[in-house]
């Protein structure tokens, strides 16, 4: 019952916009309970399903990608500070874990984190650039995959002379083979991050062929996205069109061993709560005309669990706000196809009919 009156000022803010538009208020009114219930329980499923993080556990990076946002400057935590960290997140009931950086594995105790992860049942993802991890002996990536649900190896092309241009180095692509190449006997989900950038959008094909040789779970475009560090200031060396990333949206949704193929775009990035090197938890929102970053906490002190909560009850609310806008402005402009006892008479009035909200 909280959860149903927490938007009780949408409901006077909206209210207000119904009687602009028509003097039907009874059925608006059903419409606008029936909606927020609906809304209130699709809060809380998102309540029961799995709370997810990003933990930056280092900015330090054996790559010198130039199109990299990732964060510069940040001092990294001891292992004890980070176990402390990792301990609140699993007592809080973090599902979870995406392990990343710069370079994860160049922070040398984040198997371990790991490790801790998985025993208490946390699902382990590794972001990686696969350097370290096919330096790695056997017994080592053995070890490592052990604790891991998921890893996600990063390539952009399969050309030695682009690869150097990224900043990635010559022999990317020789080492991301050899990492697949271990990996595809594994129990393990393999997934691919591309940066589609300037630079690559003509070696897509090339990159395509390849990956397909292999069992890929995901592989996931990321539109060049200028938020922060190095990628503002090369902004003009990468960025693309619209109209060329929804070309290769298009011409590549389907390959035969790949499961999923999956595209983000800068506003769709980091839904996800971050976790930075020193415990800072931070969220990209949307600024007045960039995207910043904004500090909720720390994870040392604060529930990370929590902060995403207030976030996913914020993104509820914005969806059911849009929605019932979007409602309003179909019976001010008379278009209205679901509700044609309102609209002051405009439309065929069907006696006893309730507004219709399940489409």
């Amino acid at each position: 019952m909280e959860c149903f009156f927490i938007g009780i000022f949408d409901f006077i803010k909206v209210y207000f916009d119904i009687l602009r538009y028509t003097n039907k208020k009874s059925e608006y009114i059903i419409y606008y309970v029936k909606l927020k219930k609906k809304e209130d329980n699709l809060m809380k499923k998102n309540e029961e399903e799995k709370y997810q993080i990003c933990w930056n556990i280092t900015s330090r990076c054996n790559q010198n990608c130039k199109y990299c946002h990732r964060f510069l400057g940040i001092k990294e935590l001891s292992l004890k500070d980070n176990k402390k960290i990792l301990k609140k997140l699993i007592k809080d009931g973090i599902t979870d874990i995406t392990w990343t950086g710069g370079e994860a594995l160049l922070y040398k105790d984040v198997i371990k984190l790991m490790k801790i992860a998985n025993e208490a049942g946390v699902r382990n993802k590794l972001i990686t650039n696969g350097i370290i991890f096919s330096e790695l002996k056997d017994k080592e990536k053995d070890e490592l995959c052990k604790n891991l649900e998921s890893i996600v190896l990063s390539i952009d092309s399969i050309n030695n002379e682009v690869n150097q241009e990224l900043g990635r180095g010559f022999n990317h692509y020789n080492t991301v083979k050899k990492d697949l190449e271990y990996l595809k006997d594994k129990e393990i989900k393999i997934n691919i991050n591309t940066v589609l950038n300037r630079k690559n959008l003509d070696q897509i094909e090339d990159l395509a062929q390849f990956l397909n040789n292999y069992k890929i779970d995901t592989w996931k475009f990321f539109r060049f996205m200028p938020l922060r560090e190095l990628a503002k200031e090369n902004k003009e060396e990468f960025e693309i069109t619209d109209k060329e990333f929804s070309d290769i949206i298009e011409k590549y949704n389907y390959l035969s061993n790949v499961n999923k193929m999956n595209y983000k775009q800068e506003e769709q990035i980091e839904e996800r709560v971050l976790i930075v090197e020193n415990g800072d938890i931070i969220m990209t929102e949307d600024g007045n005309e960039e995207t910043i970053d904004v500090k909720k906490g720390n994870a040392m002190t604060d529930s990370v669990i929590e902060i995403i909560k207030e976030s996913r009850r914020k993104a509820n609310q914005s969806n059911f706000r849009d929605k019932l806008k979007v409602d309003i402005n179909q019976h001010e402009n008379k278009n209205c196809t679901k509700y044609p006892q309102c609209c002051n008479g405009a439309h065929k009035k069907e006696k006893g009919k309730e507004p219709d909200i399940d489409d």
